[in-house]
């Protein structure tokens, strides 16, 4: 961990990158499937969902980024990898109908929410704002992605 200028105390920082790149890698995961999924789809709705899948590909890009920000300003490396946190990894079957597609992303959208919840309360509790507020942003796309995808579900 390189030195910084910040506030936040070592053990915090520490705990913060751990954090961070736990989510840095949901997001991944998340993106990819999102963007594989989006090029299978085949039926009518597929510009809807399309969209809906495109959204999430693209917003899990932005998060990369804010994640990869903030571990740069906490002292981290933007290079370092991990794997995806156990409720996001796990293996979701090749989808071959929309509806499929949806669940599966309704699903994956579920467990990164629950990732994030908990990330924020685990920044709060360590008083880093800061970090938090990067959990919140990036929480705030995905909660309404996955009302998106509860509501496509609901609607077939």
């Amino acid at each position: 961990m390189r030195n910084v200028s910040t506030d936040a105390q070592q053990k915090t920082r520490l705990a913060m990158l751990a954090l961070l790149e736990d989510r840095l890698a949901d997001l991944r995961v998340l993106g990819l499937r999102a963007e594989r999924d989006q090029v299978n789809l085949k039926e009518p709705s597929f510009i809807a969902l399309g969209k809906l899948f495109d959204r999430v590909g693209n917003d899990s890009k932005m998060g990369v980024k804010r994640i990869v920000e903030r571990t740069v300003q906490l002292g981290g490396p933007a290079w370092r990898t991990s794997e995806a946190s156990d409720g996001i990894k796990e293996s979701y079957p090749e989808s071959s109908s929309a509806q499929e597609q949806v669940a599966a992303l309704s699903q994956r959208l579920s467990d990164f929410r629950r990732q994030i919840h908990q990330s924020i309360e685990s920044a709060d509790e360590a008083k880093d704002g800061q970090t938090a507020d990067v959990f919140r942003e990036i929480g705030r796309s995905f909660d309404r992605y996955l009302w998106l995808a509860d509501a496509a579900r609901a609607s077939r």
